[in-house]
């Protein structure tokens, strides 16, 4: 087995690439051996900027041996190996192949990547550009990479490649797309012409040749020689041509900046953006290892730290989520800061506990669907990244805020769940419920796989335009699903709804609204127009009111909230943007009905009482259970500055006797009652994170 598959991994990179006298090379093992890693990302290349010069990517600042290098340097690589070896740390070389300096790229102008109006990229960074992999650039990043496989490196890691929002243009693009289609590159901003989606799959394609074409090079030098590339995480890869599921197929691992954290962060997608990107990763990755980058800088605020719970948090939803973390950019100037020692916490418990993070499996009975084929086609807004811009949509049915907005209600109910893409569809039987936060571009073949899990029994809950598309955009007569959900289309979508209400019929005794005793529930901000065939509807919409000051609105007749049998299975479904409005507004009535669906149409497999604020997931290694609970007493909001805990909390779990409890981080047994539906395990004390091992699970 190869060792990037036979044990937890624990990156740690010391951003040296800015500052390579920032720290001596002794006292950097030291610190990621002292940190906990077994892995680290190496710099042996200066992307600082010199002079008039910007940062990147330039041949004079290599500092190993190759002959691509304008300048002689001290080779930092020869000299940093044996020193981390003898660590037991793991090297892999950080290779940046898309921020290349102004200078190296004026000296190389056919490499440069273009926009639509032929002026090659000059803003990376705010002041860098970039070379395209499929101009010669490609053979001599080829060069530079049998340099460095002379070494005993364990792994080379490449930031990026990539395409932007708008390129590529350079002739080596125009020339390849016209021996691939006949016809000439279309304009990447409109997404209106009909090859628009040739273009987006061309440079997929392109990226997914580049990275086997590197893979192979690095192979037949030495097959022990681990290769991953910066992936995408939870956004449309239109923009930057990054498919996961393609780009996994030839490399070894998956990794993304999920733990990536800017600017203003109580935005909703913040909260759980760790814990996202290491669910849907973890998916993607089809049996190999998957990572997400947590960055302890507060970007874009680059040498500013995050306090120690902020990356406490960041770190416990990525290994509660089945991925390997890898902390990125810890900068010389911070290495003695106070906010790192948590760091060397998590490395003691990983590395004290393999079992209970290495080559599980998770337990969860709920799946959430992340549309990635909606945000190819629907609506969608584009996150902040290091790549990209935030682009928001205006308008109803936002893929992304509808995604999030669900995520959000969903760790709310205390449920564990997974995050799936479309082509894990093949497996959902082992699924008790499927999520569809306004999956608007389902293929035909996907409905079918739904329609049958839920004839076979699973239970569905979806929302708003789901299914009302095909896979390329195009509005469909009908839902394809109309008749799972119960309803039929009487109309397009309306709103926005700024001051309504959804309101149940009088009298109402669905489960479904346990807890909700409003008569005036806020509305969610968009409704798409349904009508009753077989469903039941459990909340209508009132009339649309002219001003928040008006006389009370009448119910209507047009359903919000409609449940319907199909099956054996039980479907749930909103003609609305609920998830949408819970990522703005959390009302709590939103919470306790997505926390009623789950408890209606799953088994949680675990319950707790008076502890609102803490997440769970689950994950088992063989017959043995691995609890995973994060305290959030701060509330839904970033950054954190304390977490408070909470002590003796009863871990209730229906129908196991188990037979031992341990509290991972510190190896303390835990005090068990045996009642008569099942077990109670008592947590004496959560801090930030606890990992519970539990014996004597079945099922």
């Amino acid at each position: 087995m190869a060792w990037w598959q036979d044990q937890p991994l624990r990156m740690i990179e010391v951003c040296e690439t800015l500052n390579l006298n920032g720290i001596s090379l002794e006292e950097q093992a030291r610190l990621v051996a002292r940190l906990g890693g077994n892995v680290q990302h190496f710099h042996c290349m200066d992307h600082s900027a010199h002079g008039d010069d910007s940062g990147g990517m330039n041949d004079d600042g290599f500092y190993f041996s190759t002959d691509l290098s304008r300048l002689q340097h001290p080779d930092r690589l020869a000299a940093y190996l044996p020193l981390a070896h003898a660590g037991g740390i793991r090297v892999v070389v950080y290779v940046n192949v898309h921020w290349i300096s102004r200078e190296f790229g004026a000296r190389h102008p056919a490499w440069r990547q273009l926009k639509e109006n032929g002026d090659p990229v000059a803003e990376l960074y705010n002041t860098a550009t970039s070379f395209c992999i499929n101009t010669p650039y490609r053979d001599w990043v080829f060069r530079m990479l049998r340099d460095l496989c002379r070494y005993e490196i364990d792994g080379i890691f490449y930031d990026g490649p990539l395409f932007f929002g708008n390129t590529c243009y350079c002739e080596a693009c125009r020339r390849l797309f016209r021996e691939r289609t006949g016809q000439d590159l279309p304009l990447k901003s409109d997404r209106r012409n009909p090859l628009w989606r040739e273009m987006i799959a061309f440079q997929v394609a392109s990226l997914k040749r580049f990275l086997a074409d590197s893979d192979a090079v690095i192979k037949t030098a030495n097959p022990e020689i681990a290769f991953y590339d910066n992936s995408n995480g939870l956004s449309p890869y239109w923009p930057r041509g990054q498919n996961n599921r393609e780009a996994i197929q030839v490399t070894d691992l998956l990794a993304a900046e999920g733990g990536y954290m800017y600017e203003d962060l109580n935005q909703a997608i913040y909260l759980y953006k760790a814990g996202v990107t290491a669910k849907l990763l973890s998916t993607q990755a089809a049996g190999k290892p998957s990572g997400v980058f947590i960055t302890t800088e507060h970007g874009p605020w680059t040498f500013a730290m995050h306090q120690q719970c902020e990356i406490s948090h960041l770190l416990a939803q990525t290994l509660a989520g089945g991925a390997n973390y890898f902390i990125s950019a810890i900068f010389p100037e911070n290495i003695h800061s106070p906010s790192l020692e948590v760091l060397a916490d998590y490395g003691r418990l990983v590395q004290n506990h393999p079992q209970a993070f290495h080559g599980t499996t998770s337990a969860a009975r709920v799946a959430l669907l992340w549309p990635a084929l909606s945000a190819e086609s629907y609506p969608s807004s584009i996150p902040v990244t290091d790549f990209t811009q935030q682009a928001e949509t205006e308008g109803a049915g936002d893929v992304f805020r509808e995604f999030h907005g669900l995520y959000h209600a969903l760790a709310s109910s205390q449920a564990p769940f997974d995050v799936i893409d479309e082509q894990a569809f093949d497996d959902i039987s082992r699924y008790q419920l499927l999520v569809l936060p306004n999956s608007g571009c389902l293929p035909a073949s996907a409905s079918v796989q739904i329609r049958e899990f839920v004839r076979q029994g699973g239970n569905l809950f979806a929302t708003f335009e789901t299914s009302r598309y095909d896979e390329y955009g195009t509005r469909l007569a009908e839902f394809r699903m109309a008749d799972l959900f119960g309803v039929r289309s009487a109309g397009g979508s309306f709103g926005p709804m700024r001051w309504d209400y959804i309101s149940p019929p009088v009298p109402s005794s669905s489960p479904l609204l346990d807890g909700i005793d409003s008569a005036f529930i806020p509305s969610p901000t968009y409704g798409t127009q349904v009508a009753l065939e077989d469903g039941q509807a459990v909340l209508y919409f009132r009339e649309r009111m002219r001003g928040r000051i008006d006389s009370v609105p009448a119910l209507s007749t047009q359903p919000c909230l409609v449940v319907n049998r199909f099956g054996r299975g039980t479907v749930v479904y909103c003609a609305a943007t609920l998830g949408e409005t819970v990522m703005h507004l959390r009302f709590p009535e939103y919470l306790t009905l997505v926390r009623n669906i789950v408890e209606q149409l799953s088994a949680p497999p675990v319950q707790i009482e008076g502890a609102p604020w803490v997440e769970v997931s689950m994950r088992r290694n063989g017959q043995t259970c691995y609890l995973h609970l994060i305290n959030q007493t701060t509330g839904p909001r970033r950054p954190m500055i304390a977490v408070q805990p909470l002590f003796n909390l009863p871990l209730h779990l229906p129908g196991q006797m188990i037979i031992g409890a341990t509290a991972l981080q510190d190896d303390r047994p835990l005090t068990i009652q045996l009642d008569a539906d099942g077990s109670t395990v008592i947590l004496d004390r959560l801090d930030d994170y606890a990992v519970v091992e539990l014996e004597g699970w079945v099922g």
